[in-house]
């Protein structure tokens, strides 16, 4: 059975500060909605516009997996900074409510009326997580995303670190439909997924001992492009170091040059971009890499139909 990609819907500046966008999904649906639940909803609906129909499947088959890295930044600030001010029994349920991360997905649930399989993954491969749960029979379809807004106490808080020193922080939502089944629209297939944790964030820490981890993640692969991790760190040299030993003289792509260091939506965003350029015919495969904030490192294959 194969995943396939069958519409991909993102929002991403990929400049510092907040992405001014406009939500297609109606202010009364997202009435109260913090501004991250606002983003993901958004940006899920993007990719279901692009999609090809799918009223034909039962509610209770469509599934939805959100990963983040960080959440609702903001109003975890915002509820913290209550507590701290006031007696915590007099805190804004409205704000306590926002700051629990699967809120966004929830709202999408509700938004669209999906019953299916739903899950939100703090770190990991949303899609790896999604394609297992299509192969398992477990959904006919699973809208898979990422979402991370900007805070200025966090993207700060990482710039002021020695290991993040170069990085561009951004912010960006990005959703893909997953499919069994290729449609007009299809993108490309989900061939394969590989990952390994690396015992650290790259952005804290600095470990010379990733490369080997990294090159026996992509060892195998003779794919003849690669979109990589490269976020302008010291993390980049490693990373391509590993890609050499593994893959050769492969051409290399660095979506986070669009995009910017996303964090928890940095992964996505570039298999996005290779799905584009898969669908174009760019290439007739591609393999694509991301970390995540536990350290995780992944891979994706995905190939041109």
């Amino acid at each position: 059975m194969g995943v396939y990609i069958d519409g991909v819907g993102k929002i991403s500046s990929g400049q510092p500060g907040i992405t001014d966008f406009t939500s297609t999904v109606p202010s009364s649906k997202l009435r109260r909605c913090c501004r991250y639940t606002k983003l993901a909803a958004s940006c899920a609906d993007l990719a279901l516009q692009d999609c090809s129909g799918y009223s034909d499947l039962s509610p209770y088959r469509i599934g939805t997996v959100v990963s983040t890295g960080y959440g609702s930044s903001e109003y975890y600030i915002q509820f913290a900074d209550e507590v701290v001010q006031d007696d915590p029994q007099i805190c804004s349920p409205s704000v306590f409510a926002q700051t629990v991360p699967n809120t966004c997905l929830g709202q999408i649930c509700i938004i669209n009326g999906f019953k299916g399989a739903g899950t939100l993954l703090r770190g990991g491969d949303p899609l790896e997580y999604s394609s297992l749960l299509l192969k398992l029979g477990k959904a006919d379809m699973i809208l898979c995303g990422q979402v991370e807004e900007w805070s200025d106490e966090l993207m700060e808080s990482f710039g002021d670190l020695d290991p993040s020193r170069g990085a561009r922080f951004a912010e960006g939502a990005v959703f893909a439909v997953l499919r069994t089944n290729a449609t007009d629209k299809t993108y490309c297939e989900v061939l394969s997924s590989s990952s390994v944790n690396l015992g650290f964030n790259p952005l804290l820490d600095k470990n010379d001992d990733l490369t080997d981890l990294i090159a026996e993640v992509l060892n195998g692969y003779t794919d003849e492009v690669i979109y990589t991790s490269a976020n302008g760190t010291w993390f980049d040299d490693r990373e391509l170091e590993a890609v050499k030993r593994s893959m050769g003289d492969v051409v290399c792509v660095s979506p986070k040059e669009t995009y910017g260091e996303a964090l928890g939506s940095s992964f996505m965003l570039s298999v996005v971009q290779a799905a584009v350029d898969l669908r174009d015919r760019k290439y007739k495969s591609a393999v694509v890499t991301g970390f995540d904030m536990s350290g995780n490192y992944m891979a994706v294959r995905l190939g041109a139909l």
